[in-house]
């Protein structure tokens, strides 16, 4: 049948108006239009779900350049909760973060909230603030902020947000900020709490001083650039300290000061005391700075720990943690140290934080 044949058919429409009704044909296409436009948009979406995050051009550069590892930095990689410079000590605690003076004097509060990842960085301090309390950021995510102002407690700016259950870590360098974000990631079940169950997933990020660039590395090439070199291997200080100290552990607050090294270890046996030693490449010569044996009271026995060192003009400075149980709650004590590294002589600062119940 050919074209003049077909037109000429009598028609099924009663009306012999045109019909609305698509073809077969056409319904085919469209359908098949259809398929594949949902094909492409799942496609797209499959390759950024798997394909690398980019890093742009001016990050990267600012990622490549040389740097030394300076006091600075190692006291960032070290102390989380504290930061040291010529005039002041920074410190965090349960309530917020404080500016003291070297002496102990003139204590003042310059922000609240749970602060932590303190760094030092061309005249400012840069930390996170998560606005949430430490015993409920487990099962959640939350906005949590990078913020900087000046050494004196001036122009306080959030320099960006993160939707995480906590920022692990921070370094300042390079005029580059990079951190650790730890993100809850749900299942859709509870736990025996009734709270989301999931599991923990960390990114490493990198953003321009002011936020205004924000990116995920594709990989950790950059993070280990910044991987700190200490002058004794854990191996060699557990052969150290087996002679004379068999019942010790080496812990993680750890400082390197050229060929000397500073280190806390807990004993395994009662009592659990805990003792910062250094140990020197010039002598192989262990020696022991300080024990410090946890009190009993009411037979409520503490435990006690470093919470990592920072250095400043011939000064190691940490926080010694003392925690105890009382009735169903956890009590802490923070006090702050000074190590004069020439004499070895140990100066308490200030009690920086105890809890009601202490």
């Amino acid at each position: 049948m050919n074209f003049e044949d077909l037109s000429n058919a009598p028609s099924n429409n009663p009306s012999n108006k045109p019909s609305n009704k698509p073809s077969n044909k056409t319904t085919k296409l469209l359908i098949t239009g259809v398929s594949i436009v949902v094909l492409l948009i799942l496609i797209v979406a499959f390759f950024k779900l798997t394909s690398k995050p980019s890093v742009s051009a001016s990050l990267t550069e600012l990622l490549e350049k040389p740097f030394t590892v300076d006091y600075n930095i190692q006291n960032s990689i070290n102390s989380k909760l504290m930061g040291v410079t010529d005039k002041f000590i920074f410190y965090a605690n349960q309530d917020g973060l404080y500016r003291i003076n070297k002496d102990g004097s003139n204590k003042t509060q310059i922000d609240t909230g749970l602060i932590s990842n303190i760094n030092i960085y061309q005249g400012n301090i840069y930390y996170s603030k998560n606005p949430v309390s430490a015993d409920s950021i487990s099962n959640r995510n939350t906005a949590v902020q990078i913020v900087k102002q000046s050494l004196e407690g001036k122009n306080k700016t959030e320099i960006l947000s993160y939707q995480c259950q906590r920022i692990s870590s921070i370094l300042v360098v390079n005029d580059i900020i990079l951190y650790k974000p730890v993100v809850f990631v749900p299942d859709g079940k509870t736990n025996d709490s009734g709270e989301p169950s999931g599991s923990l997933v960390s990114k490493l990020m990198a953003a321009t001083l002011d936020g205004q660039e924000n990116t995920e590395l594709p990989d950790d090439t950059y993070e280990k650039k910044y991987m700190m070199s200490y002058p004794y291997t854990q191996s060699e200080l557990d052969s150290h300290l087996r002679a004379d100290y068999p019942d010790v552990v080496v812990k993680t607050s750890r400082y390197a000061l050229g060929n000397k090294k500073f280190f806390e270890v807990h004993s395994i046996t009662d009592p659990k005391y805990v003792a910062l030693f250094s140990l020197n490449r010039d002598d192989n010569n262990l020696n022991l700075i300080m024990r410090f044996d946890p009190p009993v009271v009411d037979d409520i026995t503490s435990t006690v720990y470093l919470n990592g060192f920072a250095y400043n003009d011939n000064n190691l400075y940490y926080i010694l943690t003392e925690r105890k149980r009382v009735s169903d709650s956890l009590e802490e004590k923070f006090d702050l140290y000074r190590l004069d590294i020439n004499t070895n002589e140990i100066r308490l600062i200030d009690n920086i934080y105890m809890s009601a119940g202490f």
